[in-house]
């Protein structure tokens, strides 16, 4: 089977945990978490210590991941609290975003047990880079937190500013993230390919092993597809740098989200100053060395660089993609897509964008945000691979496939 759409190379199995205030008050209590705890960072080695991460990222108010050093410890902090069992990973939860829409893929992943391939559609076509496994799930843990929620520690308090997720897991196929050569054939005919990071990996021998392995699929890409990577905030924080300057030379663009973008500037630009922003990304475009840079917030989407023009209905798509699944979760459908579409945008958002435009001109494209300040309810997880499979489709679309459905 071959698919104008394939994607690579993650795949697991997530438990997204249902925020609850009182169970995460009485963690505090158990552990004795001060104020004090938050501001020291090191090896996560103990449940009391994944907690200490997740407070630090929401009293800060952003997303995160991180690997601790024990599975077990990932399973028992995810049992304290309700969880629903649900497919992971930038590539295979961007097939599903896709397939939404009527888009079919071509997906190799890391993750080969029952409880993938039972909540997998089956009009995405499979293949994993490893053997079909029985044993134990290594699980990939979500925890996403409200805005203006009240956090009581042992000397102080503080209160979550905006919603936001984070994830956390000690998944041995994640970390291998291993890519196989039986992928070759079903990609033969893709026009756009997109592949997820290597945030996981932890040892350098297999992350340079890995970078190999990719350049050799992209070779076997049929000439002009067009190769997306959506990138992550590393666990080693230098392996990024690493993989950005492998692949620079072969991918069309590189996508990151608000946070990753501010990991790498080493500070936070006002998302709302057009100016600021174009100093931003000017300055990571020239660090990177890539041809295109997309960078995707809460506020808007942008696209920078040669083909940016190009990449316009790409980032809609994605946009109008995850801003469905903030509102509604995993359960919409394409009209529930076409209505967030007809949603009126945010106003600080359409006027930021257009400043951006006539500031830099063609070589930006920018797409404000919905105003979704009504839903009481949002999802946060996902909300990067959603993207990410939005851009994939709505390139797929825009180079006339006639087998996807109009989106």
């Amino acid at each position: 089977m071959k698919d104008k759409i394939a994607l690579g190379f993650h795949g697991c199995i997530d438990f997204e945990c249902v925020w609850n205030i009182e169970t995460v008050q009485a963690l505090i209590r158990e552990f004795a978490v001060s104020l004090s705890d938050l501001r020291i960072s090191g090896d996560v080695r103990s449940q009391r210590d994944i907690l200490i991460a997740v407070l630090r990222y929401m009293q800060r108010g952003i997303g995160g991941e991180f690997v601790p050093s024990h599975s077990s410890d990932v399973i028992e902090f995810a049992r304290r609290f309700d969880y629903r069992v649900t497919i992971g990973g930038t590539a295979a939860r961007a097939a599903i975003a896709m397939h939404k829409l009527g888009f079919g893929s071509a997906l190799q992943s890391c993750c080969n047990n029952a409880l993938f391939r039972e909540n997998l559609p089956p009009e995405i076509h499979f293949i994993s880079s490893i053997a079909e496994q029985t044993g134990e799930v290594y699980p990939h843990v979500s925890l996403q937190y409200p805005a203006g929620c009240r956090i009581q520690l042992a000397d102080g308090e503080f209160t979550t500013q905006r919603p936001n997720r984070v994830l956390f897991s000690r998944d041995p196929d994640s970390i291998a993230m291993r890519i196989t050569d039986a992928f070759y054939p079903m990609i033969a005919e893709a026009e756009v390919c997109l592949f997820s990071c290597f945030s996981e990996v932890l040892d350098e021998a297999v992350l340079r092993n890995r970078l190999m392995d990719t350049v050799q699929t992209i070779d076997h890409l049929p000439a002009g597809c067009f190769v997306f990577m959506e990138d992550g905030c590393y666990t080693v924080k230098h392996f990024r740098q690493l993989v950005h300057r492998a692949l620079a030379p072969y991918l069309n663009v590189l996508s990151m989200n608000e946070d990753e973008f501010f990991e790498l500037l080493g500070y936070a630009p006002d998302l709302l100053n057009p100016g600021e922003v174009e100093t931003a990304v000017q300055e990571v475009c020239k660090a990177l060395g890539m041809r295109n840079l997309i960078v995707h917030t809460a506020l808007w989407a942008l696209a920078y660089g040669q083909d940016a023009q190009q990449l316009i209905h790409s980032i809609t798509c994605g946009t109008m993609l995850a801003s469905t699944r903030f509102r509604l979760g995993d359960d919409f459908q394409l009209q529930d897509y076409r209505e967030t579409c007809a949603l009126p945008d945010d106003l600080q958002s359409v006027q930021f964008c257009e400043a951006l435009r006539r500031n830099v001109g063609p070589l930006v494209a920018c797409v404000p945000c919905k105003a979704l300040d009504f839903v009481t309810h949002p999802t946060t997880v996902g909300l990067g691979d959603y993207f990410a499979g939005g851009l994939a489709a709505g390139m797929a679309q825009q180079r006339g496939d006639p087998a996807v459905a109009p989106v």
